[in-house]
């Protein structure tokens, strides 16, 4: 398994092939060993999509081949690991839990989940961890393992419950268990602080050194252009580093021969500077290092006039360079071309910035030694002093330390608490910092008034030895994994929940861990069932990032750990070697990656350590408050540094050097990048998930799920919608509901189901929860920081756990008619569980009586109006009873339906009903929104009365007409929703003539008194459209008129109409009329016969116009441009004018072309047809129409 071949192949997996892995894991079926082929029913049997070269790896699974279903358990502590068993142990009694193909888990939830995937695991393996699994019988979720006590619950939960104060199984403050902490406590902070103590010592020898070297003439000027030029240059490859996509300007040549130029000249300006300054030339130099505290400081610290100009002169230098770059900036700004400007300028600001930070680094440590050398000098020498220092010193900083963490509990990891502004909000973002900050200088002046004191005594080589000495022992032989908190906090957690499925687990048994406890991730692999497949969910670290920019400040990317291999972000591979090595390949054990996953508090916590600042991680390291986990990155880490240099990571977690992408991560809890499970979840493309909320969450704000539902959102375009308000409590403390549903849309165009329970009370619990209640306000929402349950409070936990598991899906499976043990039947059961607990909206059970009031008078209208066509068609019911219908046809199912055409008074009668249905159907949709939430399960009778509706051939015949009494968004909706025609297409044009039928738009017009007289050259033309009954043609109605004149020009024939003559009823406004009769009309000029080449509108420009008629005039300009009508040139706008003036006899002004109107023209494509020509015979038409209308 460890073979090279192996390791290259497990190396590209990408989340693609992990996931592969996983769903073959998920399949494994009894008496099939690890490796086996693939499932035969080819159910989730999947294989990594082959992509072209070059092509980016996906960041996540879009296209399943099959639903997959998940199961989230929270983050929370032991609140959530107790409160989730209670969960399982109800799904498990509803036969529920076989329907999940994945486990995620993270922290607290990941307790309980690893308690259950070892207990799995070790009933599924015989004895002899290598033999093969059982060949007869899948064994079931829960694993049969009757008490050996006599107890009514298995011993693995017996065990549980012993251990429900975990790190302290016996209670009291003098047994082994309490010295255990003790003595954890105090090995794991004894050599860190003295490693950090061995670090700074050093640091302050080496700057010692520095500023000593600067006082010894022509060399200090070459070792302060060495540290100038030395700071330059780390930091521009770190900023190119950093910024992969940096500027252009910065980035190109001469933007770096610009920097190149700038630090010369800084370089330079610093020696001469110094030289000056030396000599006693500089006064102003003088007194800006007075400023910086020399003069002020000669009356506390020993009387070194040298010493102290080699503190201070050079922060003077290195900020007085800073201001002559910007002076030369300043003076030389107009020179050059503007498109240098910007490199010239990007890289003068660089070094003047870097001038600046060296300046107050140098300034800081300086005022730090001065304050260390008065303390060395002056209390070292009384033995109160020392022995205070020597016991007090570690005192004070615990004492500090303690404040801070208590703040840091407060601020940072109790999200939902309000912001109330005043002084304390105020203070929030700033205290932790502020405070860490303070303490570090506290550890600083310290160290520098030991090394003060060794130097008057002579001592600084033995101070210098001994330093160098614990720093290379820490980096050699400090095991970061041993030698701090995880160590403890991992066997505390193997002994409570893994050691609960040994064998013997229901005997008494000691506190202290056993070498079985644990076992790798790796041995899971060869468990039966493999499914749910267990995804621990950790946060990877990433607080220096390659690219601040692209990581959004979040200071984490999620990264997981499972028995098939190790994601990143989407990089990914497999494990490629047994055990628990961190060799390249190697897996961690399930008690190590638990203990990552919930290492709440830690050096390294992603968002929360950007927030808290450098100065708490720095301090939280010193003290060795990490929990944390270093592994090698799974697809980037190469070599075998770590195994040697084993306190490496141990001085970048002081540093907060920790990079998701680098060779090695830094794994800490998951609730630091999102703490439900569900991202990873999201990532796979589950359809189906079950989230168990445990978090924290007295205020009800519901952080941990906003900060979910954003990272999906802005990484995989996942979108989910839930209304999570029957979760919080009413006035009365309770809840409306256990759990809620949602749904979750892929960008993919599918969606889930998201079903969400988290603890809340619904005044029907049992009544030991409800005396736990009653002396306890916090509960179910206790600190997560209490990790010390006694009996009442662990058992009030799970047994919420399972009654809001009872309360939630026994209503679901009374409804189902089929037992559901497997996936197969899951996507049934959620549909169920949506219906039953997706939130009615806000007030719909009062509207919902007023809406079946309308209904019940719209069905009274329908029988009363005489309508009885339309009748049988929305109630097909009703026909096939009344109509003498053969027997075999109705048992057939044929549908029955009128053969013949609608009689026009069935027409008739029923568009009184129809607009009342129509105006139902608007209240309705505008009331519920109905555009958004037409899918809600409380609305499918609703949206079932409107499809019989909707479907009925009178109503259809209907709608293009009576569409335009509706705002567009409810129209939208009913085409949409129910496949109803826009009435846009079909329409024709024909000559209007004195011996037809007026039609509608004709009677609309001439009661408007608007017909214009027909003159010589006029023709009238109609827009028809055909009205459809049971998809077959009916009618056809006029719906729109124009009055045009027809002329000739070097283009070819040209017909022309004034926008005021193009009438549409005002009942059809808005839907589309204008636009097909234009399309109609385009399509009718083809016809050779017609001797039409160009349409032409013109729209009358008056200054004196009215501010309606500007807008209706600019509103017509926009409906022919819309419909592929332009503005001609100037020559042709005037030569129109010209014609226009002496067909219509119209103004001179308009006749000289210098009028204000507007032309917009519409050229006709020839037809495509065998003959080519046009006959002009327009001049004849036009008398004939002429003639039909006088």
């Amino acid at each position: 398994m460890g073979t090279r071949k192996q390791r290259e192949e497990a190396a590209g997996l990408g989340i693609e092939g992990l996931v592969a892995l996983e769903l073959k894991a998920i399949e494994r079926r009894p008496g099939r060993a690890q490796g086996g082929a693939a499932p035969s029913d080819g159910r989730i049997a999947w294989e990594p999509t082959v992509r072209p070269d070059g092509d980016s790896a996906p960041t996540w699974i879009e296209h399943p081949h099959d639903d997959l279903f998940g199961l989230a358990l929270s983050g929370g502590g032991i609140r959530s690991a107790t409160f989730n068993l209670g969960l399982l142990q109800g799904l498990e009694k509803l036969k529920l839990l076989g329907v999940f193909h994945y486990l995620s888990t993270v922290s607290g939830g990941g307790y309980v989940g690893s308690f259950w995937t070892a207990w799995r695991a070790r009933a599924g393996l015989r004895a002899d961890p290598g033999a093969e699994p059982h060949p007869l019988k899948e064994p079931p979720a829960f694993p049969d393992s009757p008490s050996t006590l006599g107890l009514a619950e298995p011993d693995p939960v017996h065990h549980l419950r012993l251990f429900s104060n975990f790190l302290r199984p016996r209670p009291g403050l003098l047994n082994s268990d309490s010295g255990r902490m003790v003595s954890s406590v105090v090995n794991a902070t004894i050599p860190s602080l003295l490693a950090t103590l061995a670090l700074l010592t050093l640091g302050v020898l080496g700057w010692e050194f520095l500023a000593r070297g600067i006082m010894t003439g022509d060399r200090g000027l070459v070792l302060l252009a060495v540290l100038t030029s030395v700071e330059l240059l780390v930091g521009e490859v770190a900023w190119r580093g950093l910024e992969v996509s940096g500027d252009r300007d910065s980035r190109s040549l001469e933007g770096s021969w610009a920097y190149v130029l700038a630090a010369l000249f800084a370089v330079g300006m610093t020696l001469g500077l110094e030289w000056l300054f030396a000599r006693g030339h500089a006064g102003a130099l003088m007194a800006m290092s007075n400023m910086l505290g020399w003069r002020r400081m000669q009356t506390l610290a020993p009387p070194s006039g040298p010493m102290l100009r080699a503190l201070f002169s050079p922060a003077a230098v290195w900020m007085a360079s800073a201001g002559a770059l910007v002076l030369l900036r300043f003076l030389f700004s107009r020179l050059g071309r503007s498109t240098q400007q910007p490199a010239w300028t990007y890289a003068f600001g660089r070094v003047i910035s870097r001038l600046f930070l060296l300046a107050a680094l140098w300034a800081g440590i300086a005022l730090c030694w001065l304050g260390g050398a008065w303390i060395g000098e002056d209390w070292f020498h009384s033995v109160g002093v020392q022995s205070l220092f020597v016991a007090g010193g570690p005192v004070l900083a615990g004492f500090l330390m303690a404040v801070l963490t208590r703040l840091q509990k407060r601020f940072t990891l109790e999200p939902s608490r309000p912001s109330v502004p005043g002084k304390r909000a105020r203070a929030r973002p700033v205290a932790i910092p502020l405070l860490s900050a303070v303490v570090v200088v506290l550890f600083l002046i310290g160290v520098m008034a030991l090394v003060s004191h060794a130097r008057t005594q002579g001592q600084l080589l033995p101070l210098f030895l001994l330093a160098a000495g614990i720093t290379v022992a820490t980096l050699f032989c400090f095991d970061t994994t041993r030698m701090g908190l995880h160590h403890f906090y991992r066997s505390r957690l193997a002994r409570a929940y893994l050691g609960a499925s040994l064998p013997d687990s229901g005997r008494a048994e000691p506190a202290s861990e056993r070498r079985t406890d644990d076992l790798p991730l790796t041995a899971l692999n060869h468990s039966v069932p493999a499914r749910p497949l267990h995804l621990i969910c950790c946060a990877a670290n990433d607080l220096r990032p390659k690219d601040s920019m692209r990581n959004l400040g979040r200071g984490a990317q999620s990264a997981v750990l499972s028995a098939v291999g190790m994601s990143v972000a989407h990089e990914a591979a497999g494990w490629t070697s047994e055990g628990t090595s961190r060799r390249e390949g190697g897996a961690p054990s399930l008690g190590a990656a638990m203990t990552a996953s919930g290492a709440a508090f830690n050096s390294n916590m992603g968002a929360y350590s950007k927030r808290l600042g450098a100065a708490f991680t720095f301090l939280m390291t010193a003290f060795n408050f990490r929990l944390g986990l270093w592994w090698p990155h799974p697809t980037r880490g190469r070599g075998h540094y770590f195994e040697w240099a084993v306190g490496l990571p141990f001085f970048k977690e002081m540093f907060g050097m920790s990079r998701a992408q680098g060779r090695d991560v830094h794994l800490s809890d998951g609730g630091h990048f999102e703490n439900l499970a569900l991202y990873e979840l999201v990532r796979r493309h589950c359809r189906y998930i079950l989230v168990s909320d445990c978090g924290r969450d007295p205020d009800l704000a519901f952080d941990d799920f906003g900060n979910a539902v954003r990272r999906v959102r802005e990484d995989f375009g996942v979108d989910i919608r839930i209304d999570l308000s029957p979760l919080r409590p009413g006035p009365d403390g309770l809840a409306r509901q256990p759990m809620v549903a949602g749904d979750i849309h892929y960008p993919t165009g599918d969606t889930g189901v998201l079903l969400m329970i988290r603890p809340t009370l619904m005044g029907n619990e049992p009544a030991d929860v409800t005396q736990y209640k009653t002396r306890n306000a916090a509960f179910p929402h206790e600190s997560t920081g209490d990790q010390f349950y006694d009996e009442a409070q662990w058992e009030a936990y799970r047994r919420l756990g399972e009654h809001e598991a009872e309360l939630a899906f026994q209503p679901i499976l009374r409804q189902l008619d089929v037992k559901v043990e497997h996936p197969g039947q899951g996507a049934r059961f959620f549909a169920q569980a949506r219906r039953e607990w997706l939130p009615l909206p806000a007030g719909y059970s009062e509207r919902f009586e007023r809406f079946a009031s309308r209904a019940a008078e719209i069905d009274t209208l329908l029988h009363a109006s005489g309508a009885h066509r339309l009748l049988r068609e929305v109630f097909e019911e009703e026909q096939y009873l009344e109509e003498l219908v053969p027997l075999a046809r109705l048992r057939q199912g044929v549908p029955v339906r009128p053969s013949h055409s609608p009689r026009p008074r069935d027409i008739t009668l029923s568009l009184q009903a129809c607009r009342r249905a129509l105006l139902f159907m608007e209240e309705v949709f505008l009331c519920e929104k109905l555009d958004e939430t037409h899918n809600h399960p409380a609305y499918l009778g609703l949206m079932n009365y409107f499809a019989r509706w909707t479907q009925a051939p009178l109503f259809r015949l209907w709608w293009p007409l009576l569409k335009t009494l509706y705002p567009q968004r409810f129209a939208r909706f009913l085409e949409a929703q129910f496949d109803l025609t826009s009435g846009r297409d079909g329409g024709h044009v024909e000559d209007v003539d004195g011996k037809q039928h007026p039609g509608l738009a004709m009677s609309a017009w001439m009661q408007k008194k608007r017909v214009p007289p027909m003159g010589d050259g006029a023709r009238l033309l109609s827009f028809k459209h055909p009205v459809r009954y049971d998809g077959q043609r009916s009618h056809d109605i006029q719906l729109a008129l124009v009055r045009a004149r027809c002329g000739e020009d070097a283009a070819g024939g040209l017909l022309a109409w004034d926008e005021g003559d193009f009438f549409v009823p005002p009942g059809f406004w808005g839907n589309g009329i204008g636009e097909a009769f234009l399309n109609s009309l385009n399509t009718w000029a083809k016809d050779p016969k017609k001797g039409v080449s160009r349409l032409a509108v013109h729209i009358q420009g008056e200054q004196q116009a009215s501010a309606a008629e500007k807008k209706r005039q600019a509103d017509a300009a926009v409906l022919y441009r819309s419909s592929g009508f332009s503005a001609p040139d100037e020559a042709e706008r005037k030569k129109l004018c010209r014609w226009w003036s002496f067909s219509r006899s119209a103004s001179q002004d308009c006749a000289d072309g210098e009028c204000a109107c507007l032309w917009l023209v519409r050229e006709v494509p020839p037809a495509n047809i065998t003959e080519q020509g046009h006959p002009h015979h327009a001049e004849a038409l036009h008398d004939e129409v002429s003639s039909h209308l006088s």
